[in-house]
């Protein structure tokens, strides 16, 4: 809304100046720019009434005079068994999770099912081998001339 006013969408001319309020930086003409406290009426509306009422409030009053507001539901006290067999159960299944993880086929075979394509086909499992053996075995092991 370049050339007018933020408060009432006056269009700033000849006669009618443009001002800027020093608490929220916006372009305001004079009429709604108070020259008491030299901010702009929506600032002092806010500063007046700093915590307006939240959006639900109406419908919370219109039920309290209905019936009266609605209460919580009862919770009920939960016992240190019960909170010891939950965490039990809790750190378990982040065991499992965290040992056995989906293979990329795995992954790749559920995202084609979701989206309605054919599975991938399977690709042979290369298996790596690791020689354990310390350094000086290996060593001997590749030297070793024996016919």
């Amino acid at each position: 809304m370049d050339g007018r006013c933020f408060v009432c969408s006056t269009k700033f001319g000849l006669f009618t100046r443009e001002l800027c309020c020093p608490k929220c930086k916006r372009s305001v003409c004079s009429k709604c720019l108070l020259s008491d406290s030299k901010t702009c009426t929506d600032c002092k509306a806010k500063a007046e009434d700093p915590d307006p009422a939240p959006l639900g409030l109406p419908k919370f009053l219109q039920k309290s005079e209905d019936g009266g507001p609605s209460k919580p539901p009862l919770q009920r006290r939960v016992t240190d068994d019960e909170l010891e067999n939950r965490l039990r159960a809790l750190r378990g299944s982040q065991k499992r999770s965290l040992t056995k993880r989906p293979s990329e086929y795995e992954i790749q075979s559920k995202l084609n099912k979701m989206m309605g394509r054919p599975p991938p086909p399977r690709e042979p499992v290369i298996q790596l081998y690791v020689d354990v053996k310390p350094v000086t075995e290996r060593v001997d092991d590749l030297t070793d001339h024996t016919p």
